[in-house]
């Protein structure tokens, strides 16, 4: 099933609720819904160049709800969802999220997306295994330097990312006194 090219604007819930697996939704403008603009909740759904604007109007909806795109259900594995920008930008701003993942949703890829403006973060990541890189206004990915002074034995580095990362790659220029190096919490 393709969902394409509609524009849908103020409706009580969800603008667009891709129902059934294998489900195409490409090039909407979903906006002012009272929940979340484009709802995923099954397995193999693709979501690629939509607009999603100002949802999360209606202050009873949880947080996590008020999401340009939200990935929900136990069945929300295996979804793409690339090339959307998802916004607010009303002066008191109603959708927290650009995308949301709730706990369950696993192995999806969130890439190349447009996430800047919402009202608390970019992307809320609940689930487990997804990859999600290369969104603007989510920072995955940074490189930076750090010197570990003369008589200190730790250094912190502020990595500049929208999370913990999992994975951290430490190269040392010159080893000079230090027996070792690792990285902690």
């Amino acid at each position: 099933v393709l969902v394409e090219g509609n524009v849908i604007d103020r409706v009580s819930d969800t603008c667009i609720a891709a129902d059934g697996a294998d489900r195409v939704i490409v090039g909407n403008l979903c906006s002012r819904a009272g929940g979340q603009g484009i709802a995923l909740n099954q397995v193999r759904q693709t979501c690629i160049g939509n607009i999603c604007k100002n949802n999360g109007q209606l202050s009873s909806v949880p947080a996590a709800n008020k999401a340009g795109i939200r990935l929900f259900g136990v069945n929300a594995d295996h979804c793409l969802v690339e090339g959307n920008v998802c916004y607010d930008d009303q002066g008191t701003k109603t959708q927290e999220y650009g995308i949301s993942v709730a706990s369950g949703d696993t192995n999806n890829r969130i890439s190349g997306n447009n996430l800047n403006g919402n009202n608390t973060a970019g992307i809320l990541d609940s689930g487990s295994s997804n990859t999600v890189r290369e969104n603007e206004g989510y920072v995955t990915e940074n490189s930076g330097t750090a010197t570990v002074l003369n008589g200190a034995t730790t250094v912190v580095v502020n990595h500049g990312l929208a999370a913990t990362p999992t994975r951290v790659l430490l190269t040392a220029r010159t080893w000079g006194n230090a027996a070792k190096a690792s990285v902690g919490t």
